[in-house]
């Protein structure tokens, strides 16, 4: 991306200003990523998805869980995690939960196959987006939807930002490197947290068959107008609990469903009802 491309996004209030983040393009020969030792990298579309500066600690958490880097997710694999911390502050009432999250998703390493001989076909983890992560099978106790498939292109649209030096706040340090898979993408919920987990599965298994949706979760954080990934926003649960009710029941009426079907695929325009959030006026009682 070039300078006047960031510009006009931070304008537009797309990405965050330079000032905050500390962004730059790169420069016009370099065709691949060779930040400075107090950057990393990150996307356009990454924002659009939530990203906020600095991250949200669970985002942080789940990284360094991981052993992956910023790069190394994707649009659809932002998309889960911003999900998962609407559901749990707004729907829930708690704090995002490793340990629950383990539950509900699943990592596996995303691949393509490349020629290793004349007669055999390798696969190797992408080096950018290489992480993936999925729907656990057979889980029922999580609201369902279906990430769009659109991104296409999303790896061209990087620039560097700077790093936080706090340690708390900081991504983990870049590598050209592709991911390497850790039994951490796979594990559960930690044997000593399982009956905690079990208990907010429970909770939500009766949120979802009460009506708790994709379309739901993520016109929630339409309405809010809240960069869910980002730790210096307030809980969800403190924010104004009134909605537009009319966006939630007019789909012609507002930019919701347009937002909405930029996220989410297979969604018929309908009106969006059910469960109201937690919010100031309501808020969550533990």
């Amino acid at each position: 991306m070039t300078e006047a491309q960031l510009e006009k996004l931070a304008t537009d209030g797309l990405i965050p200003l330079r000032g905050v983040v500390h962004w730059r393009a790169p420069p016009p020969e370099e065709v691949s990523p060779h930040p400075r030792p107090d950057e990393v990298v990150s996307f356009r579309i990454f924002y659009a998805w939530g990203l906020g500066h600095p991250a949200h600690p669970f985002l942080l958490c789940l990284l360094e869980v991981w052993r992956i880097g910023l790069h190394h997710l994707n649009p659809t694999r932002m998309l889960h995690i911003a999900g998962f911390v609407t559901v749990c502050e707004a729907f829930l009432g708690i704090d995002p939960h490793v340990d629950l999250f383990r539950e509900v998703f699943v990592g596996r390493p995303v691949t393509l196959r490349r020629e290793a001989s004349s007669s055999r076909l390798e696969a190797i983890i992408v080096p950018v987006g290489g992480f993936g992560l999925q729907r656990k099978p057979g889980q029922a106790s999580y609201p369902r939807y279906t990430p769009v498939d659109n991104n296409r292109g999303w790896h061209d649209e990087w620039f560097y930002i700077r790093n936080p030096c706090g340690r708390e706040q900081a991504f983990p340090v870049f590598t050209r490197n592709a991911p390497e898979k850790q039994d951490s993408w796979t594990s559960g919920a930690a044997w000593r947290r399982k009956n905690r987990v079990e208990m907010n599965e429970e909770v939500l298994k009766g949120l979802v068959a009460l009506g708790l949706d994709g379309a739901r979760v993520f016109a929630t954080i339409f309405l809010r107008k809240v960069r869910v990934l980002s730790a210096l926003r307030g809980k969800m649960w403190d924010y104004e609990h009134d909605e537009p009710r009319e966006e939630l029941q007019d789909p012609g009426s507002s930019g919701l469903w347009r937002w909405l079907e930029g996220m989410i695929a297979g969604e018929t325009r309908r009106s969006i009802g059910g469960l109201s959030p937690f919010g100031r006026g309501r808020p969550p009682t533990w």
